[in-house]
């Protein structure tokens, strides 16, 4: 049933290489390295916008933490800043001077 190395002869082996580059599984060495130094140049970029996202993030984190303390400080630099105290302007929130603490009203 099997075809054997001289039933098959030169021809055959033939038909088996040009098999093998038509469906891709020999492909000539130049195209190979093309396709490896593109493959090369896509990691390299993937690997630059990598570092570059972190450290964006790393620096956003950075700007969000000084935006707080900045917001803080103004904010506690204010007349008024105390809630619900003089100064304070409408829709700040106040305890109930009715006793509940945990109940707020606007002003």
């Amino acid at each position: 049933m099997y075809l054997t190395l001289q039933q098959v002869g030169p021809w055959g082996i033939v038909a088996l290489v040009v098999a093998a580059v038509v469906f891709g599984y020999l492909v000539p060495r130049p195209l190979l390295e093309e396709t490896r130094k593109v493959a090369d140049i896509w990691r390299e970029a993937y690997e630059h916008e990598k570092e570059s996202r972190l450290r964006a993030e790393t620096q956003r984190d950075e700007l969000l933490v000084e935006y707080a303390k900045t917001t803080h400080l103004v904010a506690t630099a204010l007349p008024g800043a105390a809630v619900g105290g003089p100064g304070a302007g409408p829709g700040v929130a106040a305890l109930d001077p009715g006793g509940d603490p945990g109940a707020a009203v606007a002003v």
